[in-house]
């Protein structure tokens, strides 16, 4: 029966998610490294077994539905796990979405309007979620499947359950106060969700319910207030001749007018009063660095939410300090005392992002990306040093599995580096500033140090999809390995905003390119004529090892030796991977061993450290 395989794989997902916990939680409490080691073997051994069930039930699963084999209790069955999902604290928005997408159609088929307005915006909010990763077809998919919601605004009345006319008004909260923001619609298409919801609220049958449900009038509010406060942002995206331009500039005099007029208590929102204070600059009203005290000021004093229910970090901390730096760059402050401004309130900005440092979640995962590379951030830093730290300690280290695969990469490259310089140094001929062996051997301690910096950043891409990597305990679904494949773009992207960063973008976008560029992605990257191609491919050796060879943060594959991973390198010689590199690991014996150990008794002293850091053990 399907049922019985979809009970096996949910049951087995929330097994392995509770197991995660409790080794983690016994693993804190470890009185000494000897205890510490054994319990780590232990949880390696329980999480192998259980991604591997998890794995082959969810292989039996696809093949199950792909056969149309789900009966009408199979969908029922999975319904209600979605609606237990979809109002929990934390969810599987890829998940939730193929399960949904994998009922649809019966739901659709039958006239339960209150099932299939769920389906739609369960749909609608998995994509949402996924559109924080940076993929284009989640973005429009997005705003189609909220769109089907607001669409079954025509049956409020025929809903049996109150929950699905609040649904109605998420779809437009979403549309409105988050679709823009992600830049997943126009501020004109904005606009229009924004007076159709104005519309249907003068329809008095949208109302009548308002007392039976305070929800949708809560909801109406802060949809409706929320506009308003982005407009100064929205304007300055649209063309000033245009009718709708000028109807948005009159709605944002009005909204001043009334606020100044009634001292109304629900506008202490940080965004408001960046937005009113930006607007004011721009009519020349104020300058930059009086809009920048008088934001400042207005900000400290602003009342913080206590309720967890209303508390966002994102726009009470991190938002207004960003909007805060970059206002400030925008003043005539003297440069010494700009700086020093800028270090204090970067310094309150790391505090904050600290504070949300293992805290799960596609939305905060994001912001904390966009944040680090932000560059009014970035332009507080004085040295190259100063910028590489910082994304190191807030971005790579924030997710425990992907900086111990970093410190490995960097540890691996620096060594294999170091003996190729030795063994072989035309390898490097052509890296920047080495035209030739003798420059290669001068330069030998540059190579080694640019390989120790890119083996920690060629993962940076995966920082705004950690929640897809910590997906561990069951296999990636097609559409998320479709989305991980993105993380070289999404790193070269992010090493893009600033100048101190370009010399590591190659390594970070082509370390998944085979050697002779034929193969791997992204497949518009020409590595061949990289000026760090020889990076690139010592890069792309040692991320193989480490990855192949893990033992310990990897519940996904079985570990292979290091011989077995070095007859697969001898087998992609030439093609998949550099032919001298692998040439080195064969015929260098003490490199051949040194690699090993690191791989073995060097990774259970990388992790103990790497989880120290993270857990605070003594």
């Amino acid at each position: 029966m399907v049922q019985q395989e979809i009970m096996d794989y949910l049951s087995g997902i929330k097994r392995g998610s509770q197991s995660t916990s409790e080794w983690n939680r016994r693993i804190t409490l470890a009185r000494n490294f000897n205890e510490w080691i054994g319990l780590i073997k232990e949880r390696a051994k329980e999480t192998a077994v259980i991604g591997g069930e998890n794995h082959r039930a969810y292989l039996r699963l696809r093949e199950l539905v792909r056969e149309n084999r789900l009966l009408p209790g199979d969908c029922e069955y999975i319904y209600y796990w979605l609606t237990e999902s979809y109002y929990a604290e934390t969810t599987d928005p890829f998940l939730m979405m193929e399960f949904a997408e994998m009922i649809l159609p019966i739901y659709e088929s039958g006239d339960d309007l209150d099932r299939r307005i769920f389906l739609y915006t369960c749909l609608g909010f998995s994509y949402l979620e996924i559109s924080r990763t940076g993929d284009e077809l989640a973005k429009s998919k997005t705003v189609s499947w909220y769109r089907k919601v607001t669409g079954m605004r025509y049956f409020f009345e025929d809903f049996k359950d109150d929950r699905s006319r609040v649904l109605i008004f998420v779809a437009y909260c979403n549309l409105i106060r988050i679709c823009p923001e992600l830049e997943l619609i126009t501020p004109e298409e904005t606009y229009g969700f924004w007076k159709e919801l104005q519309e249907i609220r003068k329809d008095p049958l949208m109302c009548s319910f308002d007392e039976q449900i305070p929800r949708i009038r809560e909801l109406v509010h802060i949809t409706l207030e929320d506009f308003r406060v982005y407009c100064p942002k929205y304007l300055t995206k649209m063309h000033p001749g245009t009718r709708m331009y000028r109807e948005l500039s009159e709605e944002m005099e009005k909204y001043y007018a009334s606020l100044e007029d009634e001292n109304d208590e629900d506008t202490d929102d940080p965004a408001f009063f960046y937005h009113f204070y930006n607007a004011r600059v721009q009519k020349n009203e104020m300058t930059w660095t009086e809009a920048f005290y008088a934001f400042e000021k207005t900000y400290r004093e602003c009342q913080i939410p206590t309720g967890l229910a209303d508390f966002d970090p994102i726009v009470w901390y991190l938002n207004p300090l960003e909007m805060l730096l970059e206002m400030l760059g925008k003043t005539d402050i003297p440069a010494d005392r700009k700086q020093e401004k800028g270090k204090e309130l970067r310094k309150e900005l790391v505090v904050r992002l600290r504070s949300y440092f293992l805290v799960g979640g596609y939305s905060l995962s994001e912001t904390l990306a966009n944040l680090c590379f932000d560059k009014a951030i970035l332009a507080t830093m004085d040295t190259k040093d100063e910028k590489e730290s910082f994304v190191f300690d807030m971005v790579v280290s924030r997710h425990m599995n992907t900086y111990l695969h970093s410190v490995m990469v960097s540890m691996l490259a620096v060594r294999i580096t170091q003996e190729a310089v030795d063994v072989c140094p035309e390898v490097f001929v052509g890296f920047p500033g080495m035209d030739d062996v003798a420059a290669v051997k001068e330069g030998r301690m540059l190579l080694c140090h640019y390989a120790q910096k890119t083996g920690m950043f060629h993962d940076i891409g995966k920082n705004a999809i950690i929640d897809i990597i910590n997906t561990d305990m069951r296999p990636l679904t097609d559409y998320e390995y479709q989305i991980l494949r993105c993380h070289p773009n999404r790193g070269f992207a992010y090493l893009s905003q600033d100048k101190d960063f370009y010399n590591y973008r190659d390594v970070v976008i082509g370390h998944h390119k085979s050697y002779d560029g034929e193969k791997g992605y992204p497949y518009d990257f020409d590595n061949k004529s990289s000026p760090y191609k020889s990076i690139i491919d010592v890069i792309s050796v040692c991320d193989c090892l480490d990855a192949a060879t893990d033992w310990l943060g990897r519940s996904y594959h079985r570990s292979k030796t290091f011989t077995e991973v070095l007859q697969e390198l001898n087998s992609g010689a030439g093609n998949r991977y550099s032919p001298k590199i692998v040439r080195l690991l064969n015929e260098r014996q003490q490199l051949a061993n040194e690699i090993e150990e690191l791989l073995q008794d060097g990774r259970i002293r990388i992790f103990h450290e790497a989880f120290k850091k993270f857990f605070g053990m003594e």
